[in-house]
């Protein structure tokens, strides 16, 4: 004859619901290192991000730096001739729309230069010399480039170009000129 074993229905009864708890505990607990291992990747990534973005920050703000210092050189070239007559082309970030030229206590020329100067005196501090003028200005470089005094030049009253990936102007010194003329090309 056979002997059946008796069974303790509350041992059992523990056991599975250990066992039941134990695969519970393992399905949702991650170790720490795991947890700071993805901390430590999704920091990196944000780091990332933010550099490239500032990097090309600082292209733009070159660009606009570049833009001014080209400018006064190539004025400086036609002041230190007897005579001048050239173009001057020069590329500016997409974000700048507009340039304008002469001093904010001139008249505009036209009512979109109007319209554009009393923009820029609402939104910048600009020096009581400045005669070139990147609008909006908080593209320029987060307004920091947004006006500038180019030296040896002649602006007729205020005007302002429209910016369509290359700026041209007209640089124009005849010999009795003590100053370059600047105008835009026609």
């Amino acid at each position: 004859m056979r002997k059946h074993k008796v069974v303790d229905y509350n041992k059992l009864y523990l056991v599975t619901l250990f066992k039941k708890d134990m695969k519970k505990r393992g399905q949702l607990e991650i170790s720490f290192s795991m947890i700071f291992s993805i901390i430590i990747i999704i920091a990196i990534i944000g780091v990332a991000i933010y550099v490239i973005t500032f990097f090309l920050g600082i292209d733009k703000c070159g660009e606009a730096g570049f833009f001014y210092s080209d400018l006064q050189n190539e004025i400086n070239k036609a002041w230190k001739s007897q005579s001048y007559k050239d173009n001057f082309e020069v590329n500016l970030p997409s974000d700048i729309k507009h340039v304008c030229f002469g001093e904010l206590n001139e008249n505009a020329k036209d009512s979109k230069s109007q319209e554009i100067k009393e923009k820029i005196e609402l939104s910048i501090y600009a020096s009581d010399t400045a005669n070139v003028f990147l609008s909006p200005s908080e593209e320029a470089c987060d307004g920091d480039l947004a006006n500038n005094k180019i030296e040896n030049v002649n602006i007729d009253g205020f005007y302002c170009l429209e910016n369509r990936n290359k700026l041209k102007l007209n640089l124009e010194k005849n010999i009795k000129d003590s100053l370059v003329k600047l105008t835009e090309e026609d």
